[in-house]
């Protein structure tokens, strides 16, 4: 698509037979073209969100573009900040389409405008995407030279996705200027501290107050984000690790293992090894015996 197009204008012409959404369109137009602040243009189109045919019909129409709407057309960042405003299941998915044609061409000012719109909206219905565009410029990072960060968890779906990805237009400055819209750098200082105290925390509140988050809801939305598990989850799957461990490779007695590992008794740990490890720590320890020997 040329720059003679227009996103507002094609959906105008798509709604002239569907009288009933014609004027709806319209209006909805007019809002996303506003050059009100995103604050005051936000607050203008919140009823449009919940109007399910009018969305349904925004979307559909979109999606039948032949291309991808591209920063060529004068209303596309108006258009993707409005998209990536509402939490509808179909825009969700419209725009991780998006993001995939963005990263498929290596569309640089197109990633970087959503990379800018996560800062400015902060959307917690965009996870999948944020992951996304964090991990494109973490392999950007790599493939420009730079020092490696500590890497979030990269989830399995998105790194098939971007097989295929193009760098060939991203240079230092890029990233750089991606990450800091992304909040990189803190989320890397956040896995930081985690890794740094986990081993003495026991419960998720524990670790969001060394962590330095007063609200436990952000702190466990920032960490499912990040590691792609819930909180309570990853505490129990190391602890697990650690006695494991502790059984196999130690002749340490079960009750010092107990009170390193933070139990109060070895029963206790023992009930914990039961529920986790399938057997007591004494049997773990005498099958593993009688397996080497083997």
């Amino acid at each position: 698509m040329d720059k003679s197009f227009s996103i507002s204008r094609y959906l105008l012409e798509q709604a002239e037979m569907k009288q009933p959404l014609k004027m709806r369109v319209r209006v909805l137009c007019a809002a996303v073209g506003r050059s009100a602040g995103w604050n005051n243009r936000n607050k203008c189109l919140r009823s449009f969100y919940v109007d399910t045919e009018l969305m349904d019909f925004v979307v559909s129409s979109i999606n039948r573009l032949p291309e991808a709407i591209t920063c060529e057309q004068e209303d596309f960042n108006a258009w993707l900040e409005f998209f990536m405003s509402t939490d509808i299941p179909e825009t969700i998915r419209y725009l991780m389409r998006l993001s995939a044609w963005y990263v498929h061409f290596c569309c640089v000012e197109e990633l970087l405008e959503m990379c800018s719109l996560v800062q400015r909206i902060q959307p917690i219905h965009l996870d999948d995407l944020c992951t996304r565009l964090i991990n494109y410029f973490t392999e950007a990072r790599k493939r420009c030279g730079m020092p490696s960060l500590s890497e979030p968890s990269k989830k399995v779906n998105d790194s098939i996705c971007l097989q295929d990805a193009d760098y060939s237009r991203i240079t230092q400055r890029i990233v750089l200027q991606a990450e800091e819209y992304l909040g990189v750098h803190e989320f890397h200082s956040f896995i930081e501290k985690v890794m740094d105290n986990y081993r003495h925390i026991r419960t998720a509140e524990e670790l969001a107050e060394v962590c330095g988050y007063v609200s436990v809801g952000t702190f466990r939305r920032i960490f499912a984000r990040l590691f792609d598990c819930p909180v309570s989850q990853w505490l129990r799957q190391r602890r697990t690790e650690q006695i494991w461990n502790l059984l196999l490779t130690t002749q340490r007695p079960l009750q010092e293992i107990a009170e390193q590992c933070g139990f109060s008794n070895q029963s206790y740990l023992s009930d914990f090894c039961k529920r986790n490890l399938g057997d007591t720590p004494l049997n773990i320890r005498l099958n593993h015996k009688l397996n080497r020997g083997a």
